[in-house]
Order: structure tokens, then C-alpha cells, then sequence
């Protein structure tokens, strides 16, 4: 399993790198570039299988800097994510209803590993993983703009989830449930990746120089 390994290894690296680009756009760009449902999510699911049901010494310690990156993202939305709330909604409402959502999306992963004894989090980390993967294609047809995106972002994100894919597949290949999220995921995310570099081109910019 040592070439299943490898392929884990580089799928982190993915992530990593699409987190770190994320983090750069958000601030060039004056926004947060990670859908906030499935950011509390996801800051959620690191935190928990970083500190509370840790996994291998290796995936703990990429939870951990995965975190951290998670919390410069969360920064983002709370320095730039007023902007998103529409008139209808109170300003005032806008770090109380991140508090809550935060707190729903915490406990709903907290529970889940509970209920379903899935302390190493796969199931968890694969929905939130599709989730993300149809919500940014949602984020960037509401904004209407590319601000917070790249195809940079797009591709590694992609290829990211492909590499992890193939990891959880080689060790849980009967489980339909996982394909089809597997599934689900590598669809979202080439049609976002395909969508969003031809709305970036459609800007008149180059995809390919925009990072």
C-alpha cells in the first residue's frame, strides 16, 4: 500500500497549496473564497480529528496545519463577509449567525463520528468534500464575479479530492455509500473548474495568469 500512500501524500499537498491561494485571493480580492457553510464545516471537522478524536500522528499533524489555514479563511469572512449580507437581512445579525452556524456544523461532525463510529472521520470529511464542491459553484453564480476564485484554486481543489478518492477507495471499495460521493465530488468540481475558467475568460482575463 506504500503507492496508496504516496497518493495521500500528494493529495495533501493539493489541499495545502489550494488552501494557501485561497487565503491570497481572499485578501487581493477583499472577500472570503470558501462557501461559509461548508467553512464551519470543514474548520469543524480539523479541529475535531486534529484534538478530540485524532487520527495517525501523519493525518493529525496535517489536520492540525490544515486548521490553521481553516482559521485565516474564517478571518476573511469575518474582515470581508458583511458585504455578501443582503438589505433584507440585519447587519447586526452577522457574527451571531456565524456563531450559530459554527456551533451546528461542530456539533453535527462531533455526533456523526459518534453515531456512526466513524472516528477517523472519512464519512464526514467526503460529504463535507461534495458539499464544497457544489456550494462553490453556487458561490460563484450568485457573486456573479471571480472574486476569492481561480482556476489555480479550481484544479488543485480537484485534484485534491481525486487523490483522496483513490486512498479511501483502495481501502473501502464495497462501500456504495463512499462511491457515490466520490463520484458526486470529482463531477462538481471538473464543472466548476470548466464553468469558472470560462466565466474568468469571459472577463477578459487569462485564466492561466491569474493565480
Amino acid at each position: 500500500m506504500d503507492h496508496v500512500l504516496v497518493v495521500g501524500g500528494v493529495g495533501g499537498i493539493f489541499w495545502t497549496l489550494a488552501y494557501l491561494l485561497i487565503i491570497r485571493r481572499g485578501f487581493i480580492d477583499k472577500t472570503y473564497g470558501i462557501p461559509i457553510v461548508v467553512l464551519c464545516a470543514n474548520i469543524s471537522w480539523e479541529f475535531i480529528f486534529a484534538f478530540i478524536y485524532p487520527p495517525s500522528l501523519a493525518q493529525r499533524l496535517v489536520n492540525i496545519v490544515w486548521f490553521g489555514l481553516d482559521v485565516a479563511i474564517v478571518y476573511t469572512y469575518l474582515r470581508f463577509g458583511r458585504q455578501d449580507y443582503t438589505d433584507r437581512l440585519p447587519r447586526n445579525s452577522f457574527y451571531l449567525t456565524f456563531g450559530l452556524l459554527l456551533l451546528a456544523c461542530f456539533t453535527l461532525v462531533l455526533t456523526s463520528a459518534q453515531e456512526f463510529n466513524d472516528y477517523q472521520g472519512m464519512y464526514s470529511a467526503f460529504f463535507i468534500d461534495m458539499m464544497m464542491s457544489v456550494l462553490f459553484i453556487v458561490m460563484m453564480l450568485q457573486r456573479g464575479s471571480i472574486a476569492g476564485q481561480s482556476f489555480y484554486i479550481a484544479i488543485l481543489k480537484w485534484l485534491g479530492s481525486a487523490a483522496y478518492t483513490i486512498v479511501f477507495y483502495s481501502y473501502f471499495p464495497a462501500s456504495a455509500f463512499l462511491v457515490v460521493l466520490f463520484l458526486l465530488t470529482f463531477v462538481f468540481n471538473l464543472v466548476y473548474a470548466v464553468l469558472l475558467f470560462q466565466f474568468i475568460y469571459e472577463k477578459g482575463i487569462n485564466p492561466l495568469r491569474r493565480f
